[in-house]
């Protein structure tokens, strides 16, 4: 599914969380705990996948992005039921499913 890592799947889930576009690349960094050379470094490696847009600092979900986000939370959301239907709670099928999400 797009070929995400972990990393990068928790970017762009930060990117949405911040707003989803006009998304500043320090408040990015900061959100990550990151460094903003770190930040911008890991949103390079997003541009190239197509995922964001980058415009002067400005860090934008581009639609492939948010398919990409509407994809995991799909599967996530399958995993949840078929782990619900298994005897687990909602939160903790939740907890094991981030276990391997990505």
């Amino acid at each position: 599914m797009f070929g995400l890592s972990d990393k990068e799947a928790r970017y762009i889930k930060t990117i949405e969380k911040l707003g989803g576009s006009n998304v500043r690349l320090r408040d990015l960094a900061k959100e990550m705990g990151v460094s903003t050379p770190s930040a911008l470094e890991e949103v390079r490696h997003l541009m190239a996948k197509g995922l964001v847009f980058n415009n002067h600092g400005q860090i934008e979900l581009t639609s492939k992005g948010k398919n990409a986000l509407e994809t995991l939370r799909r599967a996530h959301i399958a995993l949840e039921t078929i782990f619900a239907k298994q005897g687990l709670t909602g939160e903790e099928a939740c907890g094991e499913i981030h276990t391997f999400d990505y």
